[in-house]
């Protein structure tokens, strides 16, 4: 039964740091000095997270961002714009070499096999959630759980968002979100489109994180050791940090 690493929820860092661990994490995947690894965290302040290919200027309300302290940053993986609570989700990263053989070569199937994961880790808490092509996992049609992936030089970074509680005013207040696409999917807003746990049943994330460790468990015949970063991962994410809370990184200035 192979092994992977698990880190334990982490809310202490700003998102720059969060995004610099996860590169310092894959680098040392890489090199096969650090085990596979299934992390969870939270985030410290208010933020929103720009898919790597977006504009801010046309994906967000800068100056609601810059009057509220919304701390802005960019992730490597594409995607949307997604707005980051610090009460209300908990956020998850698998990092996990390409050829490793646990790790369908297709996107979508890899998609589809890490998100059973999450499904049936919150399945064991009494939530009936159903994966959607390619990257939503879905409670009662609407969605609970978005995902990004992005392959680089051999290790694959999956990271996803599972919701506790929609805070639509915040999401309208500091992203721009097309109305025109509320009437493709013939909704009138986005509470009709997402959801959360807590509109359901409320457990800790602790509960949460437990038990979709368990899934991850049975979904890929696996062991967690729960561990910490190493000295060098880091050392690596300080050096990295500097990269993501650049403006000409965020903004593409």
């Amino acid at each position: 039964m192979k092994e992977w690493r698990f880190i334990p929820l982490e809310n202490k860092e700003d998102s720059y740091m969060k995004m610099a661990t996860e590169e310092a994490i894959m680098s040392s995947v890489r090199e096969k000095s650090s085990l596979p690894t299934l992390r969870f965290y939270s985030w410290k302040n208010p933020a929103v997270s720009l898919g790597f290919f977006q504009d801010a200027k046309k994906e967000l309300n800068l100056e609601e961002c810059k009057k509220n302290n919304v701390e802005i940053f960019r992730r490597i993986t594409g995607g949307g714009a997604v707005y980051k609570s610090p009460l209300y989700e908990i956020n998850y990263s698998l990092i996990i070499r390409e050829d490793d053989s646990i790790i369908p070569k297709d996107v979508e199937k890899s998609y589809a096999l890490i998100c059973d994961g999450i499904i049936v880790g919150l399945k064991k808490l009494g939530f009936q959630t159903t994966f959607k092509p390619i990257n939503d996992i879905l409670l009662n049609n609407k969605k609970v759980s978005g995902n990004a992936q992005t392959r680089v030089d051999n290790v694959i970074l999956h990271h996803g968002t599972i919701l506790l509680k929609p805070e639509s005013e915040e999401m309208f207040k500091y992203l721009k979100i097309d109305d025109s696409k509320l009437l493709e999917k013939k909704v009138k807003s986005v509470k009709d489109l997402v959801c959360g746990l807590y509109d359901y049943k409320v457990f800790t994330k602790e509960e949460i994180i437990d038990s979709i460790c368990k899934g991850f468990k049975e979904v890929f015949n696996i062991t967690l050791v729960k561990s910490n970063l190493t000295e060098k991962e880091k050392l690596m994410a300080k050096e990295l940090y500097f990269k993501y809370c650049d403006e000409k990184f965020i903004f593409w200035k």
